[in-house]
């Protein structure tokens, strides 16, 4: 009875150990699984942050030279790169020109400017990583009428490539009705893919409203 007795503890206790060494391997497993996927994680994550880092800025050379071959050593590690995604831009021209024989336009090398780097600096793709809106009013008005209008306004554009380029790079030019009625322009006289806003003034703060950042060349 006795040696039935030991030999029914002895069981148990083997059992015991043996539930007990399955628990702690389990846990063990669990607990090096868990550590696995968290450092798998975090190498994914740092590993996409490199290649974010290396692929955003510069995708492209608008010199056709790296920073540091243009600009010196060192100036890679120095240069500010876009970290924002879905930009969304209104730039307000409300004069057509920056001299007073016309010869060079308001704001249009600026936009232009911001072109290049949004798409061969940074790699990003016009109305899907950024939309470039220019609102015209007050003395603007040159910019945005078509001097082979069937129409044409009694003033010609000296700036009707640029403006027209820009448009089929994807800017979306808004035109002002105070400024055409106060300078006598008609939709008739518009280069194709002009569209208008009631006032310039008002369409500025309302495109502010709806996300855009407010640039003034």
């Amino acid at each position: 009875m006795f040696q039935q007795r030991a030999l029914a503890c002895l069981s148990i206790f083997a059992l015991i150990l043996v539930l007990g060494g399955c628990e702690a391997a389990a846990h063990n497993s669990k607990s090096a699984s868990s550590n696995l996927s968290s450092s798998s994680i975090t190498q994914r994550s740092s590993d996409d942050d490199e290649k974010i880092s290396a692929i955003l800025c510069p995708v492209g050379l608008v010199s056709g030279k790296t920073l540091d071959e243009e600009f010196g050593p060192g100036t890679a590690e120095i240069t500010r790169c876009l970290e924002n995604g879905k930009i969304k831009v209104v730039y307000s021209l409300n004069k057509a020109c920056t001299t007073e024989a016309c010869t060079k336009a308001y704001g249009l090398i600026n936009i232009d400017n911001a072109i290049k780097d949004y798409e061969i600096t940074h790699g990003l793709v016009a109305g899907l990583d950024y939309t470039i809106v220019a609102v015209v009013y007050g003395n603007g008005h040159l910019l945005v009428v078509d001097n082979n209008a069937a129409n044409p306004f009694a003033e010609p554009n000296p700036f009707q490539t640029q403006v027209q380029g820009l448009i089929d790079k994807g800017v979306q030019f808004y035109f002002c009705q105070n400024a055409a009625r106060s300078n006598k322009v008609v939709t008739a006289n518009l280069l194709p893919g002009i569209k208008y806003v009631t006032a310039g003034v008002t369409a500025i703060a309302d495109f502010q409203e709806s996300g855009y950042s407010y640039v003034s060349p």
